[in-house]
């Protein structure tokens, strides 16, 4: 087990990794602290992404800096790379992390949706039919 390091990924964005290599238990481990990070609802933190064996957090820096992020984040970080592999039943039914839907407003009327007609043509579609696709609508 390596010990946890912070990276800075970029300058609203800190990823913490577990370990080296993906494995199972490494895997529950930066689920956990996911959850853990989330339940806590840190002023600042915008996202959490969680990857086989890192974590980003996205965060906006007005309202928190790399550093008091560090610090909040430091005592669960170190309580999920303490879990031993053991802790998890890997049997169990994993629990789903929470979802965000993202919505993105769209308007193919010709006068926005100016490329509709060329993506139509390009593609042998109808312009319905390549809105249809774009818009998911069976």
């Amino acid at each position: 087990m390596m010990t946890p390091r912070f990276l800075p990924a970029g300058d609203c964005a800190l990823t913490i990794e577990l370990g080296d290599t993906a494995q199972l238990g490494l895997s529950l481990r930066i689920q956990s602290l996911c959850q853990r990070i989330l339940q806590r609802s840190l002023a600042g933190i915008v996202e959490v992404v969680p990857a086989l064996r890192s974590l980003t957090v996205h965060y906006d820096p007005c309202r928190i800096s790399a550093a008091q992020l560090r610090v909040a984040l430091l005592p669960l970080v170190m309580e999920a790379a303490a879990v031993s592999p053991k802790d998890f039943d890997a049997s169990d039914e994993e629990v789903p992390p929470a979802v965000r839907r993202w919505s993105i407003p769209a308007c193919y009327e010709p006068e926005h949706g100016q490329d509709v007609g060329e993506i139509a043509a390009a593609s042998g579609l109808s312009p319905w039919q390549v809105t249809a696709l774009h818009a998911c609508v069976s």
